[in-house]
């Protein structure tokens, strides 16, 4: 699994550090969206690496997952959703502000290369 080989090859032993997870629907439309995939990613994290998960941002997203996450909001803890971000416009894009310019790829505004290759990790 990623998670673990991050965990054990690319983390600092003995640091505490915590993820930002970026999931980016751009391409997706009403009839393709990934509602199991999202709904897997979700529960994996907040269940297995509860205190590594800070911040997931689900970008672009089509109107019916944001409503999905309105009806679903009410049943999931206060912590749990704030770590959470889903939104439906482009120019929420602007993350700069949680990430670091030069551990961001120009799509989102930051520095780095946009990833191509989903082979091996890319570290900045």
């Amino acid at each position: 699994m990623f998670i673990k080989f991050c965990i054990s090859k690319l983390l600092i032993e003995g640091k505490v550090e915590q993820w930002r997870v970026i999931i980016d629907l751009t391409s997706c439309s009403v009839l393709n969206i990934p509602i199991a995939t999202l709904k897997d990613i979700s529960k994996n994290l907040s269940c297995n690496y509860r205190s590594r998960l800070c911040k997931m941002l689900v970008l672009s997203a089509p109107l019916v997952v944001t409503g999905i996450w309105h009806m679903l909001k009410s049943i999931i803890p206060v912590v749990t959703q704030q770590k959470i971000t889903i939104t439906s416009s482009e120019k929420e894009k602007k993350l700069l502000d949680q990430v670091q310019a030069n551990q961001l790829e120009k799509k989102f505004g930051g520095t780095c290369e946009n990833a191509t290759d989903f082979t091996e990790p890319i570290l900045p």
